[in-house]
């Protein structure tokens, strides 16, 4: 494989998700579900795709802040560049002047996200592989090669990440045919949208079961009265076998938390997701401790390992959420996922659970050594997907131990549902088509 990386080209693709509330809660009540989306250019004819997702405005800043990646990437060595993973992420995190935006936090964070997603894309392709499969193929030396451990040595030296992968190598392919035959466990957040009425909650939480969730998201928060008559509402139409989690989406104090989380216990919550600040660790610790066994979920706005390190100690959450939008798709969540296979390290009272979400790219965790992120998934009803030829493991739609990964944000015409959206790691090399959005360069993109 010889050549070169070209171009950097960005777009501001941005969606009206806000007119049917889709996306809404306690925090975010009208969201325009956005993309700053992400081209590698190569001079062989291949290129990969990323984005950092947002909610509309700043969009624009965000595509700025990737764009001034372009020196980083442009004119470097293809083979060079993908055969080191983890030189590219140090190489643009590193940087003095930008790391001073952050460090490693916010915007600049996310613009270095969607780049190394579209290198990891970039990769995928040339080997003619889904993703989950480039890295469920590498040895335990690679994949300790991506983390960057400064920070961490306190906490999870390289010996001990190369023990844990290599004692977990017996059972890869064991775990890699388990994803191709039976999928992967999922949720649904589609009924649980704040802006949703009653009729629609119930009518999407029915469709939910019907189409195999075994647990489904619903927003909170905004107002004690109105969440305990959307649960109740929520439960009398799945019934007490399914689970049902809750989103708070940071609107909490960490005393308003306690008092509400135990307000809503009567409906037998799996988990309350973001309770307060993702900033206060302490406060999630102290949350925690009040609510047991209500397991407290976080970290899709978790700046960087550091502070996944510091809840982990803690023994803050019970659910640790990765965002592949936010934190790039495996460099990050490698030196976050690592120290969860560590029982000194996890929640006492239960095994940690790990769950990749973003509203835009399904991915996931196998649950086992090679944290490979998870392939994209079929629609419900949709044939199997393939990419050169390879069956990519679907998902399993119902409550499974270990991981899960959030699908279906939305059932409105703005939908980006399973399998609708960007999905990095195969083929797809244009914003979503099924949203019907046409981008141009630095161009906003509507329905």
């Amino acid at each position: 494989m010889t050549g070169r990386i070209t171009s950097l080209t960005t777009y501001d693709v941005r969606f009206p998700t806000s007119r049917g509330r889709h996306g809404s809660d306690a925090m975010n009540p009208e969201p325009d579900y956005s993309a700053a989306y992400v081209v590698i250019g190569t001079d062989s004819g291949v290129d990969g795709h990323g984005l950092a997702f947002t909610i509309g405005r700043g969009n624009d800043v965000q595509v700025a802040a990737i764009q001034a990646l372009e020196p980083y990437v442009a004119g470097y060595s293809l083979e060079e560049t993908v055969a080191d993973m983890g030189g590219l992420s140090r190489r643009m995190v590193h940087d003095s002047q930008l790391r001073w935006l952050g460090p490693e936090k916010g915007v600049m964070h996310m613009a270095i996200a969607a780049v190394i997603n579209a290198a990891w894309d970039l990769k995928a392709k040339l080997e003619g592989k889904p993703l989950w499969q480039v890295l469920a193929g590498m040895s335990a030396e690679e994949l300790v090669d991506l983390v960057d451990f400064r920070y961490l040595s306190d906490a999870l030296s390289r010996d001990e990440a190369l023990t844990i992968l290599r004692t977990a190598q017996h059972s890869r392919a064991q775990r890699e045919q388990q994803l191709l035959t039976s999928g992967y466990p999922a949720y649904a957040t589609s009924p649980g949208w704040l802006g949703y009425g009653d009729a629609r909650l119930a009518r999407l939480a029915r469709q939910a079961v019907a189409d195999g969730f075994g647990l489904i998201k619903l927003k909170v928060g905004a107002n004690l009265e109105d969440d305990r008559r959307r649960l109740r509402v929520a439960r009398e139409a799945v019934g007490p076998a399914i689970r049902v989690a809750v989103d708070a989406n940071q609107r909490w104090d960490v005393g308003d938390a306690i008092e509400w989380i135990r307000a809503l216990a009567p409906y037998d919550l799996w988990w309350v997701e973001e309770p307060t600040s993702p900033d206060d660790v302490l406060g999630h610790a102290s949350i925690r401790r009040a609510v047991t066994p209500i397991k407290i979920a976080t970290g899709e706005h978790v700046h960087n390992r550091v502070m996944f390190k510091q809840l982990l100690q803690a023994q803050a959450i019970d659910v640790l959420q990765l965002d592949a939008a936010r934190g790039w798709c495996s460099t990050w969540p490698c030196s976050t996922w690592l120290p969860c296979r560590d029982p000194r390290r996890t929640a006492p009272s239960s095994t940690l659970t790990t769950c990749m979400s973003t509203s835009w790219i399904p991915w996931s965790s196998a649950a086992g050594a090679t944290w490979p992120p998870g392939p994209p998934v079929s629609a419900p009803k949709c044939g199997q997907p393939r990419y050169a030829g390879i069956p990519i493991p679907r998902v399993r739609r119902g409550p499974g131990r270990g991981d899960l990964m959030s699908a279906g944000e939305s059932d409105g015409p703005t939908a980006l549902t399973v399998g609708g959206g960007p999905t990095i790691g195969l083929a797809t090399a244009r914003p979503p088509a099924g949203c019907r959005a046409r981008a141009t360069l630095n161009s906003k993109a509507r329905l």
